[in-house]
């Protein structure tokens, strides 16, 4: 009786796994994973000559798979207690700190960021004006000392971003020393980006280096959100990882922002999205081509930014000590460059962008 009941029970057990999964295979996102589910194989998989139906329809069905966010976190979490430290292109880090694998200094990389920076200093020449450079380095390469040996070393940011150095319209702002302060703990540990004091430490930086003084920490004030969980710990499903604050500076000034030329608003931040799945859309609802920022409090002059997701968390640092703050994402910005900074009257440029962007994205170049 005991093995028809452990038979009955399997048989069940089968018959509501596929049930789940048929019922799961009009899913198109997965929100734990940040991703887009695979879709049904296109009838090219079937032709003889190219035959990829038997793999296309595996990878389909493992993405749909029911209790897939609960099975890849059950996978990951034995691969850790086996000693695994790459979760896809994730690394974890002694202190339990999620970082991005390093962008290697491999000739092709040298040249695709060599190609970049002489596109951006060919942009800066061309304007007649100098232009900021801010790259950070990676979380990876700030926590190396937490890495193990052999994966320490193959974070070459260092040795990467020297290259600008040879770009006679490019003024490199140095931000190694003040990011790789704590040995990581200037970013995020479940996410990609610096966090509050990063951003604080990048702006002191830029401000310096214009001769400037920088507002004094204590006299920013920040809102604060308790449960962030960023992009490495989606990627890595490492899902038990623990949650972190997430400070966001409130500009002491009036101001209106205005996005791809839409209508105004008064507040740069979307705190609806702190609960949805990407919580760092906080900043502005996410990228976009143009983003103007018009101070009506003071400040002074203009300033053209170039930029990443990186330069959403500095900006609001940036905002009270500038008339108007123009920014342009090449990832999507398609207009004239040239045209933008004289409809503007921009007096300052800069470009703030994760080595990884400013080494790998050709967008970059279809800036004109």
């Amino acid at each position: 009786m005991r093995k028809h009941l452990l038979t009955i029970a399997f048989f069940f057990l089968l018959a509501a796994g596929f049930l789940g999964t048929c019922l799961n295979l009009g899913a198109t996102f997965s929100p734990a994973e940040r991703r887009v589910l695979r879709a049904f194989p296109k009838a090219q998989s079937l032709s003889l000559a190219h035959w990829t139906w038997d793999d296309d329809m595996e990878e389909y069905l493992s993405d749909h798979l029911v209790l897939r966010d609960a099975l890849t976190g059950i996978s990951a979490y034995m691969r850790l207690l086996a000693g695994t430290e790459r979760f896809s292109d994730i690394y974890v880090t002694r202190a339990g700190q999620l970082v991005e694998s390093p962008v290697p200094a491999t000739q092709e990389n040298l040249a695709s960021l060599a190609k970049n920076l002489r596109h951006l200093d060919e942009l800066a020449a061309r304007e007649g004006k100098g232009l900021f450079l801010l790259v950070p380095p990676s979380a990876g390469y700030a926590a190396r000392e937490n890495l193990p040996g052999y994966l320490a070393p193959l974070y070459a940011d260092d040795e990467l971003l020297r290259q600008a150095d040879a770009c006679a319209h490019l003024r490199p702002v140095d931000l190694i020393p003040a990011l790789t302060e704590g040995q990581g703990a200037r970013f995020y540990r479940t996410d990609n980006h610096w966090n509050a004091d990063g951003a604080y430490a990048a702006y002191a930086a830029f401000l310096q280096a214009k001769g400037l003084a920088p507002a004094a920490p204590e006299e920013i004030r920040y809102e604060t959100y308790d449960d962030f969980h960023g992009s490495t710990l989606s990627r890595s499903a490492l899902w038990l990882t623990p949650h972190e604050p997430i400070l966001y500076p409130l500009p002491p000034c009036d101001y209106e922002v205005e996005i791809d030329g839409g209508a105004p608003a008064q507040d740069l931040y979307h705190r609806e999205a702190l609960t949805s799945y990407d919580p760092y859309d906080l900043f502005f609802g996410g990228n976009f081509g143009r983003v103007k920022l018009t101070n009506h409090s003071g400040g002074e002059g203009s300033l053209l930014l170039i930029k990443d997701s990186f330069a959403n968390a500095l900006v609001p640092l940036l905002l009270p000590h500038y008339r108007t703050i123009l920014m342009i994402d090449p990832r999507f910005f398609r207009g004239d460059v040239h045209e933008l900074i004289e409809q503007e009257s921009i007096e300052e440029m800069a470009c703030v962008c994760s080595l990884k962007t400013l080494t790998t994205d050709a967008k970059l170049l279809l800036l004109r």
